[in-house]
């Protein structure tokens, strides 16, 4: 009898564990912290985070084709992730003055940015596990996103003092964005600086805000006119 009841406790422990805590509370945690580069081309089955060395040197990860991380990959300090292919299936967190690349792969959930996070996306696949995942921006993060794919449900997401800005030929004019002027968010459609097209909801909360800009060619040929009008005058 009292192994049974031993038994009926170490059950209920574990559901507790799952039900309350999460799945990815129940895995491990690899940690990239070497100040060197690591590359992911496997499937790893448990939480990853990437931060600086004990000396404040930026580690580096690459996820490529091929390989997968199961559950959450959250990026500290100065080090940076270069998603170039593969998979993400769960959250992507940034914090700190990390800086992260996707030109590649599939990010299935949520992507928050924290603290001055850099956040620059080219390409990739977003969303399609959950309804409404977000591209978020907290606290002064800086998203910018010139290319990619995102399912209908993927909401771009400003809040505090983040800002996400985008390249292309939108449905509004370029320019800054604040709560002020979309107070019950909007949706936002048009070409992508990469060639995507993009029709997704958006939200600017608190002091964040969303700055619409020509795509990367013509904003270089603007700014290297505004540098010869200058020079004219003096």
């Amino acid at each position: 009898m009292r192994n049974a009841e031993a038994t009926i406790w170490i059950i209920r422990a574990i559901v507790f564990t799952v039900l309350f805590l999460g799945w990815d509370e129940a895995n491990a945690t690899i940690v990239f912290n070497d100040g060197l580069t690591h590359e992911i081309d496997f499937y790893i089955d448990d939480v990853v985070e990437v931060m600086d060395n004990t000396m404040g040197e930026p580690t580096t990860v690459r996820l490529l084709a091929g390989g997968m991380v199961q559950w959450q990959l959250k990026v500290y300090g100065h080090s940076q992730l270069y998603i170039i292919g593969g998979s993400l299936e769960n959250d992507l967190w940034f914090y700190d003055e990390s800086k992260v690349d996707i030109s590649g792969g599939t990010i299935r959930t949520h992507l928050s940015a924290y603290g001055l996070s850099e956040v620059t996306i080219w390409g990739g696949t977003f969303g399609d596990n959950y309804f409404g995942d977000p591209i978020a921006g907290y606290e002064q993060s800086f998203i910018s996103i010139y290319g990619g794919e995102f399912s209908a449900d993927t909401q771009l997401l400003s809040e505090d003092f983040s800002q996400i800005v985008l390249g292309g030929d939108f449905n509004y004019p370029y320019g800054l964005y604040r709560h002020v002027d979309f107070p019950s968010g909007g949706r936002l459609t048009g070409i992508l600086a990469m060639g995507n097209t993009i029709d997704n909801t958006f939200s600017i909360e608190d002091n964040g805000s969303i700055r619409l800009i020509p795509e990367p060619a013509t904003l270089l040929l603007l700014s290297l006119g505004v540098v010869m009008l200058r020079r004219r005058r003096v």
